[in-house]
């Protein structure tokens, strides 16, 4: 049976919220925006994603839209060269260190930070900072690939940010 994204946000919110109930040392919170700083390529997500993203985006002030389109551009750039490493998100608000678009974000943003895939858990330095404090803790992490899976099949092409991006501005684009 088919899932809709918001039936997937759902069920990564609850076990996101079940962890931090069960962890008081969980770093993942409101101000930390180290993943944000530090992906390891640019930003993918299905077509039903992007039609939420695009909206926020399109919502957002004139300056701030202008400023995420300079920053895609500059990845685009970047990644045409070969260039590779580290990504700042370009829906980051650096200087705020805020997701412009956080109601919005794609399940790869949701799921960072409380799911694994097999034994590697897709989390920053805090969060291993903070299980390997607490070797008593029983974690359960969420299962990405299943997430994932189930998005690829049921919501719609893969791409990244910057192959979506010149169909921000269509009448019909998804």
């Amino acid at each position: 049976m088919p899932v809709s994204l918001p039936l997937l946000w759902e069920q990564v919110e609850h076990r996101c919220q079940t962890t931090l109930a069960d962890h008081s040392f969980w770093p993942c919170s409101a101000g930390c925006d180290d993943c944000c700083r530090k992906l390891a390529e640019v930003p993918r997500f299905t077509r039903s994603e992007w039609h939420e993203l695009r909206a926020a985006i399109v919502a957002l002030e004139v300056e701030a839209r202008a400023a995420v389109s300079d920053k895609v551009a500059a990845l685009a750039l970047r990644t045409a060269h070969g260039q590779v490493g580290p990504v700042v998100c370009p829906l980051l608000d650096t200087a705020r260190g805020m997701c412009r678009v956080y109601a919005a974000r794609p399940l790869a943003c949701r799921t960072y930070g409380f799911y694994a895939d097999g034994a590697d858990g897709k989390h920053c330095d805090k969060v291993s900072q903070a299980v390997a404090a607490h070797p008593e803790a029983a974690i359960v992490w969420g299962h990405e690939p299943a997430i994932f899976r189930q998005a690829e099949k049921d919501l719609g092409t893969v791409q990244t940010l910057i192959d979506w991006w010149p169909t921000l501005y269509e009448e019909d684009a998804p």
